[in-house]
């Protein structure tokens, strides 16, 4: 049993060790070359096509929070069910509405 341990160990670790290769990007024997893009001249080496743009890859922003501010009141910030009360009170209109509902039709 200790000896099939072993050869186990030694299998997994041989695997392990040819899977990852170190070099760059070849395309396959035989394989068609990268069509040009769109509105390009030539097409992009694979170098180009493995570095990420800054729009995919965009940095990071290093402003830390340097205190703590207390946040503004949000109206919308409520429990379920209830409704946001207007912050400033509704403007009348120019008289287009009329006092009394208009009846309705069927």
């Amino acid at each position: 049993m200790n000896r099939h341990l072993k050869i186990c160990t030694l299998m997994s670790v041989a695997a392990l060790g040819a899977c990852g290769k170190m070099g760059g990007l070849e395309p396959k024997l035989g394989a068609k070359p990268i069509p040009a893009a769109y509105g390009s001249d030539e097409p992009a080496s694979a170098e180009q096509l493995a570095t990420a743009s800054a729009q995919a890859r965009p940095g990071r922003s290093v402003e830390l929070l340097r205190r703590s501010n207390r946040r503004e009141e949000d109206p919308f910030d409520l429990p379920p069910g209830e409704t946001a009360m207007p912050t400033e009170p509704a403007a009348p209109d120019s008289g287009n509405q009329t006092s009394s509902p208009s009846p309705k039709t069927r």
